[in-house]
């Protein structure tokens, strides 16, 4: 909305990255990148100050008890999604 992701999106739209934005009445900080059996969700704005200056936290995961606990949450979110 405030647009310091934007060149971050372009740069994963141009990548043929597919990317989607919660609903307005869905209110979430959270990015999260799911490929290849590895689940990252994280607060983390994707630019320079978020990643070098501010303290925010991210979580990876890969062991499939968390994937299947975590994926649920991604796929419901991810299903009431916009595509942009």
């Amino acid at each position: 909305e405030n647009g310091i992701n934007h060149t971050a999106m372009a740069v994963l739209l141009a990548g043929q990255v597919e990317l989607r934005t919660t609903p307005r009445h869905r209110v979430t900080h959270a990015k999260v990148v799911n490929c290849d059996g590895v689940l990252i969700v994280g607060d983390a704005n994707w630019a320079h100050t978020s990643f070098a200056l501010y303290n925010g936290t991210s979580i990876r995961l890969s062991r499939p008890e968390n994937l299947a606990q975590f994926g649920r949450w991604f796929t419901e979110t991810w299903a009431e999604s916009e595509a942009l």
